[in-house]
């Protein structure tokens, strides 16, 4: 048999969805007391021979939170005026325990190369959200890596009730 080549064919790039370590929210949140939540991290990895990978590119939910509860801080509105952008008091599946560190719970991922999107599956929030990844991860960090859609649940960010919710813990 002929030898094997000297190098393997490239690999395309894969994507992880991570859970960062909990953060406090105090200066976001309007619970009394300190809450800590998860922080739900998109990379794009670059595979290289024969191990490892580069981080290409990344994403960072925490890079896109609204929340009405503090004026004088970064990123005060009306979460229903700003629905490409996720509301850090939304009360999610899980109470107070785990769970709610979790808020988020993104079980899955799906790459649209012909559109150059990120789709991802949120269990806490009982959505799925669609994220423009034909930026860098420098532009992904402000507007233009704010969620370019939103589907499941309308209350998630003030524009609906239980009424309007279409996916539950998905």
């Amino acid at each position: 048999p002929p030898p094997p080549p000297p190098h393997p064919p490239p690999h395309p790039p894969f994507y992880l969805m991570i859970l960062r370590p909990p953060i406090s929210t105090h200066l976001y949140s309007s619970a009394s007391s300190d809450v800590y939540k998860r922080q739900t991290y998109i990379l794009e990895i670059e595979p290289t021979y024969p191990e490892g990978g580069n981080i290409v590119w990344s994403w960072d939910a925490w890079d896109h939170l609204v929340q009405n509860t503090h004026d004088s801080i970064p990123n005060y509105g009306l979460p229903s005026d700003f629905p490409r952008k996720i509301d850090i008091n939304y009360a999610a599946e899980g109470g107070t325990a785990y769970n709610a560190q979790d808020w988020l719970h993104s079980n899955s991922i799906d790459y649209n190369s012909a559109l150059d999107q990120i789709m991802i599956s949120l269990r806490g929030v009982n959505e799925l959200w669609i994220i423009n990844h034909n930026t860098t991860t420098s532009e992904a960090m402000g507007e233009s890596g704010d969620l370019m859609y939103r589907w499941g649940n309308p209350a998630a960010y003030g524009r609906g009730d239980v009424l309007d919710q279409k996916l539950f813990a998905q």
